[in-house]
């Protein structure tokens, strides 16, 4: 039977944004599909019909998830009453494994297959998690390029279900979303710092994170190291789902016009994430930064299994970027640090020469074509008043 009906479950906002391509693509491949989930502002924008919205749910780090698990709880709940009530054919959860492998398992106890996007950082920790991925998902879609190698080596490609029977689990390479949302030709007109109330002033990039707790603790960091540059004007990218309420700064905050802000942008400083990617895939000389709670800090620390945190750095396979974490983490050294990429052209092109590189390991574009046309070409699940 053909799918109808596709679930999504995201919790953060770069999954909003990749949920939300991957839904206008389903809609484009099959305009009657009827889509539902947790999500965000874009994919209700591509047709989703939001039970649950992010900003309910994004917390990082093991303390801030441990303080707000009562929340999580009921979140949960919720979503598993929905799937119920909705009787989806498939089930797509995005990234935000703590919360979405859980939901997977219980998918698959009701007989729904499940396919993830965005794979668990298995390859920096927790390789011991990759079984129970393949015990409760039916087919990965993996982004990077040695995620695919990583699966194969601890598994093989396939896996036993929770059920007893042996299924296939599958995992698709299909390319970086990112390659498909950047722009043909690079835009440095005045008309858009005009539209956006900026100067003529060379512009510093900040982008302080997506998380509530991220940008509490990054942004008066950021904002100490910008003020050593009077001559730059520092401009803020407001997250989706984020409000002017929460950044505690004076500085202007752009709400989505991060792109348009790597491309205008001389440098900037970038907490690790999935933006440090896309900047390196704008082309945009950056710093990596990244400051958490210690008891979080301390416990990645114990777990890690990395040389690097940014996803630039750890795709290449050396430190094509600076990265700046915790202690290190300083306004002192920020601003040390952005003076040796805005005073010496060679580290900023150096780092050009190396996200060209990015680019062809990242594969081609239509990442989220490819997922829409593996969902739709599933078999849909039984229908859960059989089961």
């Amino acid at each position: 039977m053909a799918i109808k009906k596709v679930y999504f479950s995201a919790g953060e906002a770069s999954g909003d944004v990749y949920g939300g391509q991957v839904a206008s693509a389903l809609r484009q491949q099959r305009a009657s599909v009827e889509m539902r989930g947790m999500g965000g502002d874009a994919m209700e924008a591509a047709g989703v019909q939001l039970v649950e919205h992010i900003r309910k749910a994004s917390f990082m780090g093991f303390w801030e998830v441990l303080v707000n698990l009562r929340a999580i709880r009921r979140t949960m709940q919720r979503v598993k009453k929905d799937i119920l009530e909705f009787q989806p054919d498939r089930v797509l959860t995005i990234d935000y494994p703590g919360f979405n492998l859980r939901l997977a398992a219980w998918c698959k106890a009701q007989g729904i297959p499940v396919d993830h996007y965005i794979s668990p950082q298995v390859w920096a920790w927790k390789k011991r998690r990759i079984p129970r991925i393949a015990d409760v998902i039916d087919r990965l879609y993996v982004i990077l390029p040695f995620e695919r190698e990583v699966y194969a080596k601890h598994i093989g490609g396939a896996a036993s279900s929770g059920g007893g029977d042996t299924t296939p689990f599958e995992v698709e390479f299909v390319g970086h979303p990112l390659l498909d949302t950047l722009p043909e030709h690079e835009d440095n007109s005045k008309s858009w710092r005009t539209s956006q109330g900026l100067s003529d002033s060379p512009l510093l990039a900040l982008l302080p994170g997506s998380r509530p707790q991220e940008i509490q603790r990054m942004m008066p960091v950021l904002e100490a190291a910008a003020a050593d540059f009077p001559d730059h004007q520092a401009v803020v990218a407001g997250a989706p789902g984020r409000t002017r309420a929460d950044y505690p700064t004076q500085l202007p905050v752009l709400f989505g016009q991060t792109r348009a802000l790597f491309q205008q942008a001389q440098a900037g400083w970038i907490t690790s994430g999935t933006a440090t990617l896309e900047a390196a895939l704008h082309g945009l000389p950056h710093i990596i930064v990244y400051r958490t709670s210690p008891p979080t800090y301390f416990i990645a620390r114990l777990l890690a299994r990395v040389e690097f945190i940014g996803l630039t750095n750890l795709i290449l396979g050396r430190k094509a970027v600076p990265e700046r974490i915790q202690g290190d983490c300083t306004a002192g050294q920020l601003s040390t640090d952005m003076r040796g990429l805005l005073n010496h052209g060679t580290q900023a092109a150096q780092q050009r020469a190396a996200f060209a590189e990015l680019r062809v390991n990242l594969g081609g574009t239509g990442a989220s074509d490819r997922v829409a046309e593996c969902i739709l070409r599933c078999p849909s699940a039984p229908s859960l008043e059989d089961s």
